[in-house]
């Protein structure tokens, strides 16, 4: 329904950057969804239109924040259905916290994305500053100890059992400090094995 209406207020009004921000971001959702369900040929014609929509819109606004949130959420929900589209996701955030270096929702969103990239050293470092900008942000706790298991789980002697230990710190630390009964740290320290 919503595809409708944004593709009316663009047509009417070409020249209105808020509402092709707004279209893009549509296009990707909705093309998402046609692709995950099978529809593969109009899916792609609207994410290639959603890209080149961000692409304009990014090019002619290059300072304006809301814009380059709107292409990391272009790219990440294309990324759900292709993973190439991680790299532009991460390319996109980097350009916003050059932006934004204080907001640690964009540095939240360059730690997961660095992780969705393989770059998981580069993660936790990022997600280390989101929580200095952010003490109480419990999305970062999780995530960065989502990382360091995945680090424990390849690497070999103390290192391993540091990782481990860091992971099994951050997600008490949520339960001592942050949300005492988070079901997602219960469940996560529940299925590595620790006593809660």
């Amino acid at each position: 329904t919503a595809f409708t209406h944004l593709q009316s207020a663009v047509n009417t009004r070409p020249n209105e950057p808020v509402f092709q921000d707004e279209f893009s971001l549509n296009m990707a959702i909705l093309g998402s969804a046609l692709i995950a369900n099978n529809n593969a040929t109009v899916g792609a014609q609207l994410a290639n239109q959603a890209v080149k929509l961000s692409d304009n819109i990014t090019e002619n606004h290059p300072n304006n924040i809301v814009f380059w949130k709107s292409r990391v959420r272009v790219f990440y929900l294309l990324a759900q259905i292709d993973p190439k589209y991680y790299k532009n996701a991460l390319e996109a955030v980097m350009v916003a916290k050059k932006l934004a270096p204080t907001d640690a929702k964009i540095s939240y969103n360059a730690g997961v994305l660095y992780g969705q990239n393989n770059q998981i050293e580069k993660g936790i470092k990022e997600l280390n500053y989101t929580i200095i900008l952010k003490p109480d942000y419990r999305d970062a706790y999780y995530a960065r100890a989502v990382f360091y298991h995945q680090l424990s789980e390849i690497a070999t002697g103390q290192e391993k059992i540091t990782d481990y230990n860091k992971a099994v710190s951050d997600l008490k630390y949520i339960l001592t400090n942050l949300i005492p009964n988070d079901d997602a740290s219960e469940k996560m320290l529940t299925s590595w094995g620790e006593k809660l």
